[in-house]
């Protein structure tokens, strides 16, 4: 596939962070479209836990400061700022108690916007309520640490994993305002002094965005290579597991269906006894690419065990689930060193047509009738 010139930028200047990264992967650094399963609930707990994390020291942070207002800037002024300061404590409690681990990314964006929301609402109210009192010497310079607010709103964006386009997404509402909002609240405004303030900003968002992306960039490979089995290139048990959990319950939710293929390959192990593991490895690595190049969209390979792979087919019922598998065999799994054909013996099932109440059971009920397709001797398919 042909890149431009930028996106070869990109990925040149990145390698130079994690050089291990792929294009794919680094395609990721920019949007989340390309993330698989694991990695986006991953992110999206990340997110929300960091969040309320925040919150909870905003809602501690937010009525003491009452105190300090009350001392620079004298009693009236604080008790005008009692009641959004106290609001904004209970909204900030209520984020760290409301949220609880989320693996959608929808709900990770739902996080940020109500702590970003709430932030963005301290900050006008407080804005435009200093626009119209006539503070002097102390109470001017404590009225002007609300201004830093939306400096330390950018600067906390370092803490989250995000990609290129949700970090510009995140700063921009709080650049606009913190440059909007003079307009409104300060009678005359020094040009050189709000450009000077703008780019700092910026400089500000443009380095706490580099500290994202680069939490990012780490969880992209780790997940990589946790996810991932070194020698057929499929999902490894572990990430399996975490994605029939997450897939199984999704399908659960939404009342679909979801068939597994057990797929356990035949004289696997007399290869490896006649020849050697090296020969047999390599029979196993080209079943396997040969199984991923007939995947349909959406599929996903696991190797379960040693010769042992799991289809994972989501919203596949019972016939379609047959006809894709019959499409992976169509083309063959390769070639023993004896020229004899791969074969395997494979068993299917689907959640709704077998009423099971877990993935688990799918993976029992399908790895049994993989073994009824072996004591037919192989090289067959059997499902209900």
């Amino acid at each position: 596939m042909k890149i431009s010139s930028l996106s070869a930028l990109w990925i040149q200047a990145w390698s130079m962070v994690l050089s291990d990264m792929t294009a794919l992967e680094v395609s990721g650094l920019v949007s989340s479209r390309t993330h698989n399963i694991r990695l986006t609930a991953y992110r999206s707990t990340t997110i929300v836990s960091r969040v309320r994390l925040l919150a909870a020291v905003f809602a501690v942070l937010s009525p003491v400061w009452l105190a300090v207002d009350a001392l620079a800037m004298g009693l009236d002024a604080a008790r005008d700022l009692a009641p959004i300061r106290l609001m904004s404590a209970g909204a900030f409690a209520a984020i760290v108690f409301s949220l609880r681990k989320m693996h959608a990314l929808r709900d990770a964006y739902r996080a940020l916007f109500v702590f970003l929301t709430v932030v963005a609402t301290v900050f006008l109210y407080a804005g435009l309520h200093f626009a119209e009192l006539n503070f002097k010497d102390m109470q001017a310079a404590s009225s002007l640490g609300y201004t830093y607010l939306p400096f330390l709103v950018l600067a906390s964006m370092a803490i989250f994993p995000l990609t290129l386009i949700e970090g510009i997404v995140c700063s921009i509402p709080a650049i606009l305002i913190s440059t909007v909002l003079p307009l409104f609240s300060q009678p005359a405004i020094d040009p050189a002094q709000a450009a000077a303030k703008l780019f700092v900003m910026v400089f500000v968002a443009a380095v706490a965005l580099l500290a994202g992306i680069s939490q990012l960039a780490m969880m992209l490979v780790l997940s990589r290579e946790g996810f991932h089995d070194p020698l057929t290139h499929s999902v490894s048990r572990p990430g399996g597991e975490e994605l029939l959990d997450l897939l199984y319950a999704t399908t659960s939710r939404g009342g679909n269906p979801i068939a597994l293929a057990y797929i356990s390959m035949d004289r696997l192990a007399d290869i490896n006894a006649e020849f050697d593991y090296e020969t047999g490895n390599a029979v196993l690595t080209r079943a396997a690419d040969l199984l991923h190049d007939q995947l349909r969209s959406g599929d996903t390979l696991i190797r379960w065990s040693g010769t042992d792979f799991v289809l994972v087919m989501p919203n596949a019922e019972v016939a379609q689930a047959h006809a894709a598998v019959g499409r992976l065999l169509s083309g063959g799994l390769g070639g023993c060193p004896d020229r004899t054909p791969v074969t395997a013996s494979i068993g299917i099932t689907e959640r709704i047509h077998d009423g099971t109440m877990d993935w688990w059971q799918l993976i029992d009920i399908a790895q049994t009738r993989s073994r009824q397709a072996r004591l037919q001797g192989g090289n067959c398919t059997v499902g209900q």
